[in-house]
């Protein structure tokens, strides 16, 4: 895929590296000892730390000579293939042993040659085939680049990766699903060594963020100069066969399952094949923008698109801003991710469909009206399957410590459009907590279709248009409490359940119950009347006999799950004193008021450490910043960005 330059100066680095390093052939798994890889052969290469072959060096021959069976330490012990025995290869296999998935770069594996700075990394030469660097310097992207299975990316902090406006297809980067040897199968049960899916190592830093901006020149810059970044990998979706077609890209899918193989995602039924442990690499402190592109209406690419992913994949501190459509969406997938930023986008920030059971804390996003979608954008836009409101395995995604805040404020919005906190709909479940839902023009949260009503509670109240008045007796909230479970399929599919056998005895099928709920959350200045924080909606599409948006709310309030919202307006009491929304860009997210959004576990709140998962973070307060501690998003270096060309 590159011009005959850069593939000359390519070819060069890489013989130049394997000059430099002795063959690695033996090199596999890191057993060096012999008896199976375990913490005796991370001690063992932490002994011959310092043993290379170019310039020669052994610190203790007596030790290291007779390792890999007699040939030498960096026979298999060199586990990054850089020619030497140093700490790194010790912790690369520290990881395999205690943490397997975890390592981005396959053992015994080099990143490969460096590109150029300033090459043009273009769709029309091919895909990206093997491992290869791209340092901290400018490149380009001209069309759809791929990047193909079994490949490694490295991208190093402080890097600039600018896609190429009007190239012959959209500049967008795809890192594609496993594959089987034949290359013919993908997601197959047992992947080869050198077709897994393909994976980013991009470990920026506060201080050198790696930015995918436009090529335009800074002020002729606009959301959707080019595509944006796509991943694609082998967890659950719940489309047909467990697979689904990338948006606005043709003849790529992913998905490996409409459930989790078993051992693959502690919790879940585990009785299909999708892998929900696997991995699509790293990325951190990285910067994606005016992005995204509508190819034909629904059929668009987003700022950042996770199609699948699975809960090794590493994502953190990473901001979309300025995108032509979503900035985050979830199609399916289990991956777990913390602090992300979405600014200026033009449709929605965190958008989750098909099967979804990913895992977010930390979120904050931010309308800025000039770059709002005419007719719908939302904080939250939230589905199980659009061909299918009822297909298995459900959309329930978990969100904690997230703050949304709308535009309302900035200007005249457009006529007839429809902005809401949340939009909650086409039978999703899903539990959000500890989330501020701020200044949003229309309301806080709005429910639709029957099937998302009976995620969220139980009645019979019958009413032809969705919202007239029902007695509240009618209606009551799905059970609350994380810990019950219910059984999920056979005779006594929706039953209440402690074990298997109260389901008919099938293994796997008393499982944690579905749901759709909102605790633990701040609604503040939503509406134009300042204290719209529900909305249902009239006629088709609505909750129906189940309970509208409305009713659903004060269900909410009722119970005791601590959902603050303001009846009056201003209201000192449950004003988080956000510096943000009515004025771009943002000053401040961080609350001051900290009794607002204070939620102590330890006095009545909600603890996602506890009722969601080990994976979250123990919090004091409602929304992404703690309010006496510090904006995470104002880093020195500054890898936050609010220009709007």
């Amino acid at each position: 895929m590159r011009s005959s330059t850069k593939l000359l100066a390519g070819l060069a680095a890489l013989a130049l590296m394997c000059s430099a390093s002795p063959a690695s052939a033996a090199c596999s798994n890191g057993d060096v000892t012999g008896g199976g890889v375990s913490l005796a052969d991370v001690s063992a290469i932490l002994a011959c730390n310092g043993t290379r072959a170019t310039p020669p060096a052994n610190p203790n021959p007596t030790v290291c000579n007779p390792l890999c069976g007699g040939a030498g330490i960096l026979d298999c012990g060199d586990l990054n293939a850089d020619g030497q025995i140093t700490t790194a290869d010790a912790i690369l296999l520290l990881n395999e042993v205690v943490a397997p998935g975890k390592n981005v770069m396959p053992l015994c594996a080099s990143q490969g040659p460096t590109v150029p700075c300033g090459s043009i990394i273009d769709a029309a030469a091919g895909s990206i085939t093997s491992n290869e660097v791209l340092s901290g310097c400018e490149y380009f992207i001209k069309g759809t680049v791929f990047v193909e299975p079994g490949v490694v990316l490295t991208i190093r902090p402080g890097a600039l990766i600018k896609g190429i406006a009007g190239a012959p297809t959209v500049s967008t980067l795809v890192f594609l699903r496993a594959e089987d040897a034949a290359g013919t199968t993908a997601c197959p049960a047992s992947v080869p060594a050198n077709k897994f899916t393909a994976r980013i190592n991009a470990a920026g830093t506060p201080t050198q963020p790696i930015i995918f901006t436009s090529d335009q020149p800074v002020g002729s810059r606009h959301a959707g100069d080019w595509g944006g970044v796509v991943f694609t990998g082998c967890s659950r979706v719940n489309d047909a066969g467990g697979v689904s077609n990338a948006e606005g890209l043709v003849g790529v899918v992913f998905g490996g399952g409409s459930d989790c193989a078993p051992g693959t995602n502690p919790g879940g039924s585990e009785t299909g094949t999708a892998n929900c442990k696997e991995s699509s690499g790293l990325m951190r402190y990285a910067r994606i923008e005016f992005a995204g592109n509508e190819l034909s209406p629904d059929n668009e690419l987003n700022c950042l698109t996770q199609d699948g992913l699975g809960s090794n994949t590493k994502f953190t501190y990473l901001q979309c801003h300025m995108g032509l459509d979503d900035a985050f969406e979830w199609f399916g997938g289990t991956i777990n991710e913390k602090h992300f930023v979405a600014t200026g986008t033009r449709d929605d920030n965190f958008d989750w469909q098909l099967g979804s059971d990913v895992k977010l804390q930390y979120g904050v996003a931010a309308q800025y009206m000039p770059n709002n979608d005419p007719l719908e954008d939302n904080g939250y836009e939230g589905d199980n399957n659009e061909r299918g409101y009822t297909k298995l395995a459900i959309s329930q995604p978990q969100f904690c410590n997230i703050t949304l805040i709308g535009f309302k404020g900035q200007g005249t919005p457009p006529t007839g459009g429809h902005y809401w906190g949340g939009l909650l709909r086409r039978g999703t479940a899903g539990q959000i907590a500890k989330t501020i839902f701020y200044n949003w023009q229309d309301a806080g949260v709005t429910m639709r279709d029957p099937e998302t009503g009976g995620q969220a509670c139980t009645g019979t109240c019958a009413r032809a248009d969705g919202v007239t008045a029902c007695p509240p007796a009618t209606f009551s909230l799905v059970d609350t409490d994380p810990s019950h479970k219910v059984c999920a399929f056979g005779a006594s599919a929706g039953a209440n359940c402690a074990n298997d056998a109260a389901c008919g005895g099938t293994a796997n099928s008393c499982q944690k119950k579905q749901n759709m709920l909102i605790r633990n959350s701040l609604f503040y200045d939503n509406g134009t009347n300042h204290i719209t924080h529900a909305k249902a909606r009239s006629g088709g599409n609505n909750t129906v006999a189940k309970c509208n948006t409305e009713e659903w709310f004060a269900l909410l309030q009722a119970a005791p799950l601590n959902i603050k919202a303001n009846a009056v307006y201003p209201d000192a009491a449950t004003n988080p004193g956000i510096d943000a929304g009515p004025v771009w860009p943002p000053n401040s997210f961080v609350p001051t008021n900290a009794s607002a959004v204070a939620d102590d576990p330890l006095s009545g709140g909600f603890d996602c450490g506890v009722g969601f998962s080990s994976f979250f973070d123990s919090t004091d307060y409602m929304g992404a910043f703690d309010p006496s501690g510090t904006d995470w998003t104002a880093t020195p270096g500054g890898w936050i960005s609010y220009a709007v060309n």
